[in-house]
């Protein structure tokens, strides 16, 4: 319980103690949930609801290992009507890991909530390519660009019946 108690110099005034209640801003210091998605060989992206109490986020990204305070920082990020921060990171390298920090600046302590960190690969592509030696003996198809693990079937097909591939 928490009480108040007026004093009064030279007015009438009551003498007594009140009962009073507050809240503090608990729960921007408590974890948070965020999601990351949208991720591609290049990319992904980051959101978050703002917990009661928070102005805004901040988050910070590198390469795996990288300590707090070495990563490219973002921020301030303010929310948008829903309360959400919403962050998109480009130019990274296809198949890394990347570790995420993500934080609340508390408005009323005006204190940061704890570091919540994560880490998001971005996809692996892999560039397939099946020429002839000579496109008048025959012709190849199935080169392209593939996601890591994915399998992938290559065709050849002779120009006429003289002509023929070895493997």
């Amino acid at each position: 319980d928490f009480y108040v108690s007026g004093w009064c110099k030279d007015q009438e005034c009551s003498s007594g103690w009140t009962d009073t209640s507050f809240t503090t801003d608990e729960a921007c210091t408590t974890k948070f949930k965020y999601v990351i998605n949208s991720i591609t060989d290049t990319s992904f992206a980051v959101w978050w609801r703002l917990p009661e109490g928070a102005e805004y986020g901040e988050m910070e990204y590198g390469l795996a290992g990288t300590s707090e305070g070495e990563g490219t920082f973002i921020g301030p990020v303010y929310p948008d009507a829903d309360t959400v921060c919403r962050v998109s990171v480009t130019g990274l390298h296809a198949g890394t890991y990347y570790t995420v920090r993500i934080r609340n600046l508390c408005t009323y302590r005006s204190a940061y909530s704890e570091w919540q960190t994560t880490g998001v690969t971005t996809i692996a592509y892999h560039t397939v390519s099946a020429v002839p030696n000579n496109p008048q003996w025959g012709s190849t198809s199935g080169s392209g660009q593939y996601l890591e693990g994915t399998s992938v079937t290559l065709s050849a097909t002779p120009a006429n019946e003289y002509c023929r591939f070895i493997s």
